[in-house]
């Protein structure tokens, strides 16, 4: 296999704060992209070409250079989440989006789609588990699944107690799996069972939501009742652990992922000019770093800008034109 390359870069640079660089992730023939997550030296994401065939993309941390990893056979493939090599996403069979577990090293295809499900797809990747959510015959409610490594090993996490049943699992590290409950929103901690669950939702919020995890920490949203607005939460297993993120520059926000005591996500700013920014966080809201401001510099302008994944201090996601036009975008600590 072999990469291509290059990118456009600007650089953040807050006063007391790391410095970050901001890099737009360049993929010839794709017209809009997005980065999904991040380990280590490898970012996976999504590519959408001018005849709106989707594929997936895999970059460099290092050089930038990009690669179609779509497995072969599949018409359109959606890049969700990597571990090492080894990734996951979903790919249209037969008509319908499945599930599904590949690797750079071997290129067997893993179908996770259980029997009975006529749609899925995996959003996260540890060891030898996977998380997402499946869809049933005529039905729009999600189920949370968990897998190892196979169809046949799915588990069913939902739902809580609910009248109306729809549950995504969005994120898994290690034996830890986070997601959020619907109907009202709830945020999710499990353990390998529906049984297992934990509501994380605080007293101080109405609704939540998690959406990363990392060893014991979670991170997601909750719809803060005082303030009216959604702010970013940081969990440590319980829901009288959570930490409130939303920096004071922000309306409101959402914590996306977490890694190595870092966590990213994105707020809305308090400019009025309605346009969500990327932040990355170290565990408390006075120390949010404003990633957007780097991609402001850009041609194009990036107007506004979310990031979803982090891994040893480096972020991903994606920035926005003024047209609406999506462009992957990594941000890296300044030296």
């Amino acid at each position: 296999m072999s990469f291509a390359c290059l990118a456009l870069a600007g650089t953040c640079t807050a006063p007391g704060q790391q410095a970050y660089t901001a890099t737009v992730l360049q993929s010839t023939g794709f017209y809009q992209t997005n980065a999904s997550a991040i380990s280590g030296n490898l970012i996976i994401g999504i590519g959408q070409g001018w005849g709106g065939v989707i594929r997936a993309i895999l970059w460099r941390v290092d050089t930038g250079q990009w690669l179609d990893v779509s497995p072969p056979g599949y018409s359109e493939v959606e890049g969700c989440g990597i571990e090492g090599t080894t990734m996951v996403g979903d790919a249209i069979v037969g008509g319908q989006w499945h599930a599904v577990l590949w690797s750079l090293n071997t290129p067997r295809v893993v179908d996770l789609n259980p029997g009975g499900f006529t749609q899925s797809i995996a959003f996260g990747v540890s060891g030898g588990t996977q998380i997402g959510v499946g869809y049933l015959p005529g039905s729009f409610r999600g189920h949370a699944l968990l897998w190892h490594g196979s169809a046949a090993s799915a588990v069913d996490l939902g739902p809580m107690t609910s009248t109306i049943p729809d549950v995504f699992g969005e994120a898994v590290s290690g034996d830890a799996q986070v997601g959020i409950r619907r109907n009202p929103n709830r945020a999710v901690l499990w353990h390998g069972t529906a049984a297992s669950a934990i509501d994380l939702t605080p007293a101080t919020c109405s609704i939540a939501g998690a959406f990363g995890v990392s060893g014991d920490v979670q991170v997601g949203f909750g719809l803060d009742r005082q303030a009216g607005q959604d702010h970013a939460l940081l969990w440590h297993g319980t829901a009288a652990s959570a930490i409130d993120l939303n920096p004071s520059w922000c309306g409101s926000s959402s914590a996306e992922a977490a890694s190595d005591g870092v966590q990213v996500g994105y707020g809305r700013d308090l400019s009025g000019d309605d346009y969500d920014i990327a932040v990355l966080w170290n565990g408390t809201a006075i120390s949010a770093v404003n990633l957007q401001t780097p991609l402001a510099a850009m041609r194009p302008e990036l107007v506004q800008s979310e990031a979803v994944g982090v891994s040893e201090g480096v972020a991903v996601g994606w920035g926005q034109d003024f047209s609406g036009h999506p462009y992957a975008v990594m941000w890296k600590p300044s030296p």
